[in-house]
């Protein structure tokens, strides 16, 4: 059966935040969704750490051999997606439990909708400083994707 939702990431080198972002999504209270990863030939351990997750049937895991980048990358993920909706996830972002439920009310709700998104907490490490909402600094711009079409 196609899952409603299809979550899309690309990874490079995310050992470090990889299983959290997984976990969120594992944790979501909405469950009709299928992940697909793309991992971009990471050089850390990013790779073995995806792999733990091969025997869930609805993680699909994808390697290539070159860096794709992340938009190519993602539409490379989007072609396999069974999905009505796309949310694309970053492999360092962090969902709240409710995201995928609070979302999917949105737009089943609202037809004259064709997508969403939501607000971001953004935490920089080497400032150690938490924005909300999207982050304009001297040669930076954070902005969050739209989560659904």
């Amino acid at each position: 059966m196609k899952p409603k939702v299809s979550i899309l990431i690309c990874t490079y080198n995310c050992e470090k935040y990889i299983e959290n972002t997984l976990q969120t999504i594992l944790d979501q209270t909405y469950k009709d969704w299928e992940l697909l990863i793309l991992d971009n030939n990471s050089q850390d351990k990013t790779k073995e750490l995806l792999k733990k997750y091969k025997k869930n049937e609805k993680i699909k895991l994808f390697f290539s051999k070159t860096n794709k980048g992340a938009y190519p990358g993602l539409n490379y993920l989007i072609k396999k997606a069974k999905g009505k909706y796309i949310a694309i996830q970053d492999h360092d972002d962090l969902w709240h439990p409710k995201k995928l439920e609070t979302q999917i009310n949105l737009l089943d709700n609202n037809e004259s909708y064709i997508g969403c998104g939501t607000n971001q907490i953004t935490y920089f490490e080497k400032e150690n400083k938490i924005y909300f909402g999207s982050v304009k600094k001297k040669r930076l711009f954070c902005l969050s994707h739209n989560t659904n079409f």
